[in-house]
């Protein structure tokens, strides 16, 4: 029998690195078997993730899934605003399945801490806070800036947060996997492979 991440995790405690690694695994695994059958999730959660008594996670709710070649402009709405990736928060209409790469960086993020990497309660303090802690865009994400000009949206300027001070208890190859997949340019995050 499955149950929800999150319980499981605040029922349980917190997990060790070794067991984060394994529902990583297991995650990504999902997301890239939809990412090849041609679909992205866009609303993936603590919540939308399942494990059972074995520790195997399953990736769940595609009520909100859209084929990868759908043709965009997409639906506004797409998953939990703490998930959300940069473009989503800045209302892109072009985006795809790279946010559900930047979904998952903030819910590893969320097993290291047993809470929320940015927890914002608008779109507007959800980009702050990522700033506070992903420092200032890059100048170099075009598109980027582009959609917060249309926007009227100024990026506030942040020093980057070292990762490592935030989650002191991962590892470097983990504080490496999050720094990818927790970039601002959808273009530079890794697939889900």
């Amino acid at each position: 029998m499955y149950e929800r991440l999150s319980k499981s995790v605040n029922t349980n405690g917190p997990p060790n690195e070794d067991e984060i690694r394994r529902m990583a695994y297991d995650s990504l695994q999902g997301i890239a078997a939809c990412h090849k059958n041609g679909y992205f999730h866009r609303d993936l959660k603590p919540e939308n993730l399942l494990i059972n008594n074995d520790e195997v996670v399953k990736v769940a709710d595609f009520g909100l899934a859209k084929e990868i070649r759908s043709r965009p402009p997409h639906t506004e709405y797409v998953s939990t605003r703490w998930y959300r990736a940069p473009e989503l928060l800045l209302q892109s209409p072009n985006y795809n399945s790279p946010i559900d790469i930047f979904a998952m960086g903030c819910i590893l993020v969320e097993m290291y801490l047993l809470r929320p990497l940015a927890p914002g309660n608008s779109e507007a303090d959800q980009l702050m806070k990522l700033c506070l802690v992903l420092g200032t865009p890059p100048v170099e994400w075009a598109d980027g800036y582009l959609l917060a000009a249309q926007r009227r949206i100024d990026f506030p300027r942040c020093p980057v947060t070292p990762l490592e001070s935030i989650i002191p208890n991962a590892g470097p190859d983990a504080i490496d996997l999050l720094l990818k997949m927790l970039q601002w340019d959808p273009q530079k995050r890794p697939t889900a492979s």
